[in-house]
């Protein structure tokens, strides 16, 4: 059986690496809530190693798996696209690894000291041992047959996704700003599907948003108000005693370019699972 692990198999390594889908036959995959990335540890997990092996195999192959989307971000993007608090890192972690699909397999081609790499790869030689037992023929008709079902769900997809997208730059044009739970109705009709409740949780994945300590309420961070993605809208009472006006906690409103931005990522996902679709 062909030694996927050497130098010398880059070629076939570079071959099998859009095969991501032998990855949940093997084993479940633990992802972060956007779906498409898992960090080091969460690697380390599936292949059962200490997540310095993985550390120490990245950086030993860096130019090699940095091909397949490998990548590392800092700064603001780390704060308002992963908020590290919200993964039980420090919020003062300075950095986040992000390992996409074909990394991982990447890894797994790779991996020598890991039962679940090894399950991995000979899993992979199967599967290319049985297309190679096909005749050129039922290749190439296998080949356009596949084809051919993308081609129809990208034509559904872009068919179900114009009307919605011509709404959404519609609403998008407009001037002020949405409270969640409109904001939650302008991204459904523009074809996300979401409430105010799961709104929320994805502002506060985001980083854009927290609770306050003391009372629970939703509060904007600073960074998310001068992306322009969200703003606040001052609130009052008036004391049922006193009749004096009481300050109350701004509420959260969601900017045109927070709508824009959270669509903008939906359909890059989206379009990214039409793409991993053999």
């Amino acid at each position: 059986m062909v030694d996927l692990t050497v130098p010398a198999a880059r070629a076939q390594r570079d071959t099998l690496v859009t095969r991501t889908d032998v990855l949940d036959k093997v084993k479940v995959l633990s992802l972060l809530p956007d779906g498409i990335h898992a960090t080091v540890e969460q690697v380390a997990t599936f292949f059962e190693v200490p997540a310095k092996t993985i550390s120490s195999l990245v950086n030993y192959n860096r130019d090699e798996i940095s091909s397949d989307g490998y990548r590392v971000v800092r700064g603001e993007e780390l704060r308002l696209n992963f908020n590290p608090s919200s993964l039980g890192l420090d919020p003062r972690t300075p950095s986040l690894a992000l390992f996409n699909r074909r990394v991982m397999l990447r890894i797994a081609m790779l991996l020598r000291d890991s039962e679940i790499a090894r399950r991995v790869r000979t899993y992979l030689l199967d599967v290319e041992a049985g297309v190679r037992e096909l005749d050129d023929d039922e290749i190439v008709f296998r080949a356009l047959k596949i084809q051919s079902r993308k081609i129809e769900r990208l034509t559904v997809e872009v068919a179900e996704l114009e009307p919605r997208a011509a709404f959404a730059d519609l609403i998008l044009d407009a001037s002020g700003d949405y409270c969640v739970a409109d904001a939650a109705k302008v991204l459904c009709r523009a074809g996300m599907k979401t409430g105010e409740k799961r709104l929320f949780d994805e502002l506060e994945r985001r980083g854009w948003i927290f609770r306050g300590r003391s009372d629970g309420k939703w509060r904007v961070k600073q960074p998310a108000i001068e992306a322009g993605y969200m703003s606040e809208l001052p609130q009052s009472h008036k004391h049922p005693k006193t009749g004096a006006r009481v300050t109350d906690v701004p509420q959260p409103r969601v900017n045109p370019k927070g709508i824009q931005r959270i669509l903008d990522d939906f359909r890059a996902e989206s379009q990214l699972a039409l793409d991993l679709v053999p």
